[in-house]
């Protein structure tokens, strides 16, 4: 992308985390895509839209797993002050022990990383009129490090934890960029009952719609909330300085031969009706004369490691 397209800043700012300040035509960019690296004068007179496209967060709050029982009794309001304490005396040594139990690659992003990332962002790009996240909020192994370190969590609790920490990446963007929209979509961890699982039409899907929707404009807050109910997928108009553009968030989770319902098995309607929605939302805009962007997790085309269903299963949905 920063080959093909010279307005995009590429920045790696945590394991695994992807930010991209951009400067965006927003009358144009749908059917110009460069158009802000083609024109530099009309970015220079004050026609172009600052905007950051993040990804791939993984933040992490078991870096320090003393905190975690703090952190389940906790309200996400104290979630920062407990996580800004310092660390106990055993912290490495007890993340080395939770890393091994629980098979991880890598480390994720823990609460001081997160916060030199949004102060990063917040140094390249200061006036960004809105915020993209395509996905992954959440550590990976989420299951296995709550499991390991809330052994007595009751039914209930493991989701309630993961829209606390959903909800808490969410806020803090927020806070870093007051008044700019931020619009988020589910990725493969981003789930109530593990990666790649989700039931659609879920209470998981009703509590993390209402935390995404808080960071949309106020006007399409109620519509993209109940949208996000049935699949986790939603569409919204931008807000200005963008014009005439509507956002499409879809939840490309059902589209990875990964996927899964909690229960551990297929479930075609659901990516079915996701189409269906999908195919409504793109006619609808077309007749409104709206330009389209479509933003999901998981990038279409060829990956070593196959994760879409085949076109057959795909046109097979679509008849559904």
């Amino acid at each position: 992308m920063p080959n093909s397209c010279p307005s995009f800043a590429l920045r790696f700012l945590a394991p695994g985390c992807i930010c991209l300040a951009v400067t965006l035509a927003p009358g144009a960019l749908a059917q110009q895509p460069h158009a802000a690296a083609v024109h530099p004068a009309k970015a220079a007179a004050g026609q172009s839209v600052p905007a950051l496209m993040v990804s791939d967060i993984h933040f992490d709050p078991f870096h320090d797993p003393a905190k975690v029982p703090a952190l389940v009794a906790a309200p996400v309001s104290k979630w920062a002050s407990i996580l800004a304490a310092p660390d106990s005396a055993d912290q490495p040594q007890a993340f080395a022990r939770l890393q091994e139990s629980c098979h991880a690659r890598g480390v994720d992003t823990p609460f001081v990383l997160l916060r030199s990332s949004l102060a990063a962002m917040k140094s390249r790009q200061p006036d960004a009129k809105f915020i993209t996240v395509s996905g992954d909020l959440i550590a990976h192994a989420f299951t296995c490090r709550f499991a390991t370190l809330v052994p007595s969590a009751a039914p209930g609790d493991y989701q309630a934890f993961v829209v606390k920490t959903l909800s808490f990446v969410m806020d803090e963007l927020r806070s870093a960029f007051p008044g700019a929209p931020v619009y988020a979509a589910l990725g493969n961890n981003d789930t109530g009952c593990g990666d790649y699982k989700l039931d659609a039409n879920s209470e998981f899907l009703a509590q993390a719609g209402a935390v995404f929707a808080e960071g949309l404009p106020a006007a399409g807050r109620a519509q993209a909330a109940a949208e996000f109910k049935a699949t986790g997928s939603y569409s919204v108009t931008m807000a200005a300085p963008m014009r005439r553009t509507r956002l499409i968030v879809i939840n490309d989770l059902f589209l990875s031969v990964k996927y899964t319902t909690c229960g551990g098995k297929p479930d075609r309607d659901a990516l079915a009706g996701e189409l269906d929605w999908l195919r409504q939302q793109l006619a609808a805009a077309r007749k409104a004369g709206e330009k389209v962007w479509v933003m999901g997790h998981i990038p279409p085309g060829i990956i070593p490691t196959p994760r879409w269903p085949s076109s057959a299963t795909c046109a097979e949905a679509s008849r559904r």
